[in-house]
């Protein structure tokens, strides 16, 4: 899998990835590969079954937000970009083959934790974690207070967590 921490934050937030992909117990680097997309004002993010975070990357085009009255963020998240996910996920067969995911989306500098059932969850404490080394990345990051020394701290204990570290940020508006 991978590790992707998130930190919110009062004026947005930053996500954190690894740069190691993982098929069986062999490990692929590519200085090309990004976990983190930008993408019609989002950030994506995505954990899992590779056929579901690469359709996740490369093919899904979440829906633009518009201000609506009396709609938050999360709303919308909730309302118009999940099933647009689901649709695009269940045209490309992820649902049939039972892949997998968690993924970590930004919308105007919030970050929402999305689970493979489509849930959608926010923390009160602002601290993000997806991946098989999440675990290691949000111990070491509530202990030091530092993304970037968890997601190493992940990247030394996690097999499946590696290489170079990306960081994006995206501001409230």
């Amino acid at each position: 899998m991978t590790t992707i921490i998130g930190v919110q934050e009062e004026d947005g937030c930053t996500l954190y990835a690894d740069n190691q992909t993982t098929y069986g117990e062999r490990p692929y680097f590519h200085r090309d590969l990004q976990k983190i997309i930008k993408r019609n004002g989002y950030l994506l993010a995505a954990a899992g079954g590779a056929r579901a975070t690469d359709v996740i990357n490369f093919t899904w085009k979440p829906p633009a937000f518009k201000e609506e009255a009396g709609i938050s963020e999360h709303e919308f998240v909730v309302t118009r970009v999940i099933p647009s996910l689901e649709q695009v996920l269940m045209l490309n067969g992820c649902e049939e083959q039972g892949d997998e995911f968690a993924m970590l989306i930004t919308l105007r500098g919030r970050i929402f934790e999305i689970a493979s059932d489509f849930s959608v969850l926010v923390r009160v404490d602002g601290h993000y974690g997806i991946g098989t080394g999440a675990p290691y990345a949000l111990g070491a990051l509530a202990y030091t207070g530092s993304p970037l020394i968890g997601l190493v701290v992940a990247m030394e204990n996690d097999i499946y967590s590696g290489g170079e570290i990306q960081t994006e940020r995206q501001e409230k508006p």
